[in-house]
């Protein structure tokens, strides 16, 4: 909304919702590393499990369909720095990553979005989609690409159960389309891409203009655009809809 905002030139509204957008800071309990509720007096709601999915539709919390561990993550749907930095920069974000994907979860609930597990990651709901990429945010890029394919080949096949959970707004299926090419939109508003490791070899898009990019899994690390070295964590949509070849190599 901000964005939005200060594209029109309505400065009032674009800083008053950015401020908003700030918010979840509050809410971060540094003690235990997530975020959580507050009640009425500001005061810390409890009692309180960080790892308990909560539903307005049938045990009322602070959380739809996730906890507090995955919720945690949705700042960086709008500010991955800012919420690395907030962490304490790359290695404590990489840090905090490898906890939350080997914290086993107990008593999971599918009707709760706990399906689909990898430690407090529950790929059977749409909160947790952009983990993987938000290692290229920390000092071991590597380890996202490997849970992408983790992922894609534990709970993605061709059979009638080939899409775990509920495949939302066709959500489910198109984390693996992201996926198999090898970028994904972390930051939605942002108009970047964070780029990843390709699933396949090679793939061609065709544009609407009849133009097409081809993408090529390379053995040379790092990421190119028609020859351009281009930021892994800000792959511009508008310059995929003008390039012609993008090589993506693995993560270093």
């Amino acid at each position: 909304m901000a964005r939005v905002a200060r594209a029109l030139g309505d400065t009032a509204t674009a800083d008053r919702f950015a401020l908003r957008a700030q918010g979840w800071r509050q809410l971060w309990d540094a003690r235990l590393g997530v975020v959580r509720g507050k009640d009425s007096e500001g005061r810390w709601r409890e009692p309180f499990d960080p790892t308990e999915a909560t539903s307005p539709m049938n045990n009322p919390g602070d959380f739809t369909e996730a906890n507090a561990w995955q919720y945690s993550l949705a700042p960086a749907l709008h500010d991955a720095a800012g919420f690395r930095d907030h962490l304490g920069g790359p290695a404590a974000l990489g840090d905090w990553l490898d906890a939350f994907l080997a914290r086993p979860l107990s008593r999971a609930d599918k009707h709760l979005g706990q399906e689909a597990l990898v430690g407090q990651l529950a790929h059977g709901n749409e909160p947790g989609h952009h983990v993987p990429w938000l290692y290229a945010f920390t000092d071991r890029p590597q380890r996202g690409p490997a849970l992408v394919r983790r992922i894609a080949r534990s709970f993605y096949g061709t059979g009638p159960d080939g899409l775990v959970g509920n495949d939302d707004a066709g959500q489910m299926g198109a984390w693996f389309v992201f996926a198999a090419l090898g970028f994904y939109p972390v930051m939605p508003a942002s108009g970047t891409y964070v780029a990843g490791e390709p699933l396949v070899r090679r793939a061609t898009l065709t544009r609407p203009d009849g133009s097409t990019l081809e993408i090529v899994r390379s053995t040379q690390p790092g990421v190119r655009l028609d020859g351009r070295p281009m930021d892994p964590t800000a792959l511009p949509h508008a310059a995929l809809m003008q390039g012609r070849r993008l090589e993506l190599g693995p993560m270093r």
